[in-house]
């Protein structure tokens, strides 16, 4: 959507495909812990994955993803 708006939109655009790209990565990589936003959260704070502040989580990119749209 974004790309149809022009150049000035361009890093939003690419910052968004990003994000989904690595959203994606999860779910293809573990597909049973990424299934729902639910699932995702919950097996994300069991392994305490929300805690670590350099590592990219998928609730992380998932809010990151929600506030640029």
């Amino acid at each position: 959507f974004f790309q149809l708006m022009g150049s000035v939109f361009s890093f939003v655009s690419s910052d968004l495909k990003q994000k989904i790209d690595f959203l994606q990565e999860l779910l293809n990589k573990e597909e049973e812990k990424y299934q729902t936003i639910k699932s995702m959260i919950e097996y994300e704070k069991e392994s305490k994955l929300l805690d670590k502040g350099d590592y990219n989580n998928g609730a992380r990119t998932l809010l990151r993803l929600h506030r640029g749209l």
